[in-house]
C-alpha cells in the first residue's frame, strides 16, 4: 500500500516527544537561572564580608579597656564613607556583637560583626595567647553564616 503523509497517531506521538523536550529544555534554563541568581549573591555577600573585614583592619587598636562603642561610632563606622570616626577594636569588642541591616544592600539579611580575645574561636579565652590585649580576633558574619576573619595583631604596643 502506498501511503501519502502521517496518520494521526504519529503526529501525536511526535508532538508528545516535542512537549518532553521544551519542558526538560525549560526545566533546565530555569535551574540555571536560579544557579546563577545564588551565585551572585554569594559574591555579593563574599565582597562586602571582604570590604568590611578591609575596613576593621584598618581602624585603630585602641587600648585595653577602651568604653564600649556608642551607636553614633558604629554608624560612623560601618557606613559607606571613608571616614571611621572614632570607634576602635578594643570599643567594638566591649560593645560585643555590632548587627547591622543596610539599607541598600541587594541581599537583605543581618551583617554581625564580633571583635573578641577567642582567637582559636572555641568559645572561651583560656587558651594560648588569648589573654594578650595585642591580638583580637575579628569575624564578619551574614545571617549567621561566617563570611571573614581575621587575627590583629597591635604592633604598636
Amino acid at each position: 500500500m502506498n501511503r501519502h503523509g502521517y496518520s494521526l497517531v504519529e503526529i501525536m506521538m511526535t508532538l508528545a516527544i516535542l512537549a518532553i523536550t521544551a519542558m526538560a529544555i525549560a526545566t533546565g534554563i530555569g535551574a540555571g537561572h536560579g544557579a546563577t541568581q545564588a551565585l551572585e549573591s554569594e559574591v555579593v555577600l563574599l565582597s562586602r564580608g571582604q570590604e568590611l573585614l578591609e575596613r576593621l583592619i584598618a581602624v585603630p587598636f585602641g587600648t585595653d579597656g577602651d568604653p564600649s562603642a556608642t551607636a553614633p561610632e558604629l554608624s560612623e563606622l560601618f557606613d559607606d564613607d571613608s571616614k571611621f570616626g572614632s570607634a576602635t577594636l578594643h570599643k567594638l569588642e566591649a560593645f560585643g556583637a555590632a548587627e547591622f541591616e543596610p539599607a541598600a544592600f541587594p541581599v537583605p539579611g543581618t551583617w554581625r560583626v564580633v571583635v573578641d580575645h577567642d582567637l582559636n574561636g572555641d568559645g572561651d579565652v583560656n587558651d594560648a595567647d588569648e589573654d594578650r590585649p595585642d591580638l583580637l580576633r575579628v569575624t564578619v558574619s551574614f545571617d549567621g553564616r561566617l563570611i571573614a576573619q581575621t587575627i590583629r595583631f597591635d604592633a604598636d604596643s
